[in-house]
């Protein structure tokens, strides 16, 4: 089921809840494919994609470590 819950990047959501989920989904599909076809082409620098990549798992791993510590204390 979807909820406010469901997304936890507030851009993505606004999207998601403005569009319908099909068409953010298809949408948010297009700019992601899109970015890696912009990077391939311009050979963007490896160790800065990479960087911001381990920015975005740093960002998971925290909140699932705060989502997890949240449902074990109640």
């Amino acid at each position: 089921s979807w909820s406010e819950r469901a997304e936890g990047n507030p851009l993505a959501a606004w999207l998601l809840d403005g569009m319908g989920l099909e068409a953010g989904l298809l949408l948010l599909l297009t700019f992601k494919l899109a970015a890696v076809g912009l990077f391939y082409v311009t050979q963007f620098p490896v160790r800065l994609a990479a960087a911001v990549y381990g920015l975005v798992v740093l960002n998971n791993v925290l909140f699932l470590a705060a989502w997890a510590h949240l449902t074990v204390t109640g």
